[in-house]
């Protein structure tokens, strides 16, 4: 193991009620603010747009479809190119949507305001956690914060589904800050033959983790954007 690191979760046994004193324990601002951010925000799109209602379990393969063309979106706006485009990854999230059997399945959960869709997220379940994975919006919400509205509203429902944990995945995003009680440690290495390669891997790993965590890193990505926006 090279590096160390965690995911964030929401730990939600006992209800949204015991995941709302675990968040207050933290004595946390971003946090104990959370459910404040979210039911301003519910207030205003049922203002707007028409009353929410949560699908925490869907079937819809019309709602899925929306799920992946949104993601395209996503993808194209901020990479430049649709990893979904690929047969082999398009082909792993239309299993995931259709397993149903056993511990593991899919778990689709789309968000409406009236009959519109306004966010969606497929997840991967496995008996009593979820793993949060693929999660996306329709742009014409953003204003809404309709991430955080669906985020929450599985929450309230999870309860009622068995599920007692959501794991964030590994990263610092701040919605996940503001919507975890804990975290799971993790590890990172790579293993190949020739040897060389992972080294390479790790090198190319360790170089990132110092440009997105280090104060040097960030003020070298600023004026490396600041140059391309001059050049260009």
């Amino acid at each position: 193991m090279r590096f160390e690191t965690s995911s964030p979760i929401m730990q939600l046994d006992g209800g949204i009620e015991a995941y709302r004193k675990r968040l207050s324990a933290l004595a946390g601002k971003n946090s104990a603010g959370i459910f404040q951010s979210v039911g301003n925000a519910r207030r205003r799109i049922e203002r707007d747009i028409g009353p929410l209602r949560l699908e925490m379990n869907s079937r819809d393969p019309a709602a899925f479809e929306r799920l992946i063309a949104l993601k395209s979106q996503q993808f194209l706006s901020t990479l430049g190119s649709n990893p979904l485009a690929f047969p082999w990854i398009r082909g792993t999230l239309d299993q995931v949507f259709a397993t149903q059997a056993g511990p593991f399945s899919g778990l689709l959960s789309v968000l409406y305001a009236g009959d519109q869709l306004v966010a969606c997220h497929l997840g991967l379940r496995q008996a009593d956690q979820c793993h949060i994975w693929f999660i996306t919006y329709d742009p014409a919400f953003s204003a809404y914060s309709p991430g955080l509205l669906l985020l929450m509203g599985m929450a309230e429902a999870a309860q009622g589904e068995g599920l007692n944990l959501f794991d964030l995945g590994r990263g610092t995003q701040p919605y996940k800050l503001r919507f975890q009680t804990g975290a799971i440690p993790l590890g990172e290495g790579a293993v190949s033959s020739p040897a060389w390669l992972a080294q390479a891997v790790l090198a190319k790993t360790a170089q990132k983790r110092w440009l997105k965590t280090t104060i040097l890193g960030r003020v070298w990505r600023s004026g490396k954007g600041l140059v391309s926006r001059r050049s260009s």
